[in-house]
C-alpha cells in the first residue's frame, strides 16, 4: 500500500508540474491555445539564423542571473556533432553558436523528464569543448563553453534546490570559492519553479 501511495503522490506531483509549466508558457494564437515550449516553435525562434536577436536575448537573460557579462554577437554553428570515436554516440544540438569573444554556447530544451539529464548535459559539454582544438594547437586556445538546459520538469527536488535557476562550475571543494577554470559553465532552468513574471521577462521581444 505504501508503494501505491508513493506512486500516486509522484503522479500528482508530476501532474502539478506539468500544469504549472502549461500555465506559464501557454498563450493564445488566432483564438487557439499555443504552447511556447513547443519544440518546433522554440527551435524556429532561437535556432533560426534570421532570429539571432532572440537567441542573444535568451542567452543574456540567463547570463544576467549570474551577473555575467552580456554577449553582443552570436554566430550559429553546425548543430550536429559526430561521435569522437568509432562506435561512439553522436548528438544533435538544439541551438549552438559562438559569441563575439569566442565563448561557445549551447541551449537545450528538454520536454520529457530525464533522470540522467545531469550526465547528458555534461556529455554534451565535453563533446563541444573537446572539439575546439585542431591538431597542433595549444591548450590555451580552448575557450569558455556554456550549456544552458531549459527543462519542463524539476531536475532537483525543492528541498535540494528550490530556485528555478542553478549554475555549475568546477570549484575547489576545500572552500567552494576558488574556481579551477571559467571554461566549464552549466545552467539549468527548471520551468515549474518559475513565477509567471520571470517567464514573461525571458519571452520579451520574442513574440
Amino acid at each position: 500500500r505504501k508503494e501505491r501511495d508513493g506512486m500516486s503522490k509522484s503522479k500528482i506531483e508530476n501532474a502539478e508540474e506539468k500544469e504549472a509549466v502549461q500555465g506559464q508558457t501557454e498563450t493564445v494564437v488566432n483564438g487557439k491555445p499555443f504552447n511556447r515550449m513547443n519544440d518546433f516553435y522554440v527551435k524556429y525562434v532561437f535556432a533560426g539564423r534570421q532570429n539571432k536577436g532572440s537567441a542573444l536575448a535568451l542567452i543574456n537573460s540567463v547570463f544576467a542571473l549570474d551577473g555575467a557579462k552580456e554577449i553582443v554577437d552570436f554566430e550559429f554553428k553546425d548543430r550536429e556533432l559526430d561521435p569522437d570515436r568509432m562506435g561512439g554516440k553522436g548528438v544533435l544540438l538544439d541551438v549552438t553558436g559562438y559569441s563575439g569573444d569566442g565563448t561557445l554556447v549551447n541551449v537545450e530544451l528538454q520536454l520529457r523528464s530525464l533522470k540522467s539529464m545531469d550526465r547528458r548535459t555534461l556529455y554534451y559539454w565535453s563533446l563541444l569543448y573537446g572539439r575546439r582544438l585542431e591538431k597542433g594547437e595549444k591548450y590555451s586556445a580552448l575557450n569558455r563553453t556554456v550549456v544552458i538546459s531549459i527543462l519542463s520538469y524539476n531536475l532537483f527536488k525543492d528541498e535540494v534546490w528550490p530556485e528555478y535557476h542553478s549554475s555549475f562550475a568546477v570549484l575547489n571543494t576545500k572552500d567552494l570559492k576558488h574556481k579551477l577554470t571559467d571554461d566549464l559553465e552549466i545552467h539549468f532552468i527548471e520551468l515549474p519553479k518559475w513565477h509567471k513574471g520571470d517567464v514573461e521577462k525571458v519571452y520579451m521581444g520574442v513574440e
